[in-house]
């Protein structure tokens, strides 16, 4: 009786998910393979997803003879981007038996998600680079300043400017204007950009000086 060579991989990734901020490396992630067959077998691990590839390493992604019904960990490494956007990002692992002849080849698919951790950042830039004027008693100036969500995820802002000399100022989101102004914007994409104004009525009894208006 000849019996005939079987090829079976058992793939586990023991921990299954992770949760990490932008920015971070997850290392040691254990791709736990057993060879279920009944010879020698050269065992590889890739991953098979397409997206977001360029996160994940694979160190070994092979191992060479290993026997029947022993186990033996290969390692990943994932290291999530600066720029990722908060969410869970899913990875599939494939482990397959290269020295099986067969077609096609034996093989098991295992996931792996990480949650990315949501991370929430305004940016206020002013276009003009212009952040002071000069002004006569009753005069008017109006800044324009631009609000950036750069942040990981959807986002909305409220805005204030605050300075000794509040009853001077107006402001609002641009396409609002003093008479109704806008303050407050909801659900702000990732990289989205508003514009903001900013009006000071200089009041015809000012003394000379400086006076500053902060927005925040």
């Amino acid at each position: 009786v000849k019996i005939m060579p079987v090829y079976k991989v058992q793939f586990v990734i023991p921990e299954g998910s992770k949760t990490a901020d932008p920015g971070d490396r997850l290392s040691n992630i254990k791709l736990n393979i057993t060879n279920k067959g009944n010879e020698p077998a050269t065992i590889s691990v890739k991953l098979s997803s397409t997206t977001n590839r360029n996160w994940v390493s694979i160190s070994p992604s092979t191992v060479s003879d290993l026997p029947p019904n022993e186990a033996t960990d290969l390692i990943a490494t994932i290291n999530v981007p600066n720029n990722a956007l908060a969410g869970k990002v899913t990875f599939s692992f494939e482990a397959t038996v290269t020295s099986d002849p067969s077609t096609p080849q034996a093989n098991a698919i295992e996931g792996f998600d990480v949650d990315v951790n949501e991370e929430f950042e305004p940016e206020l830039t002013v276009p003009s680079g212009t952040t002071t004027k000069e002004a006569e008693p009753g005069d008017t100036k109006t800044f324009t300043v631009k609000l950036k969500n750069i942040g990981n995820t959807l986002d909305g802002f409220d805005i204030e400017v605050t300075s000794s000399k509040s009853d001077w100022i107006d402001f609002g989101f641009e396409g609002s204007d003093v008479t109704n102004p806008i303050t407050s914007i909801d659900d702000m994409d990732v990289e989205d950009a508003k514009n903001i104004w900013v009006t000071i009525l200089v009041d015809v009894s000012a003394s000379a000086g400086e006076v500053t208006f902060t927005l925040k």
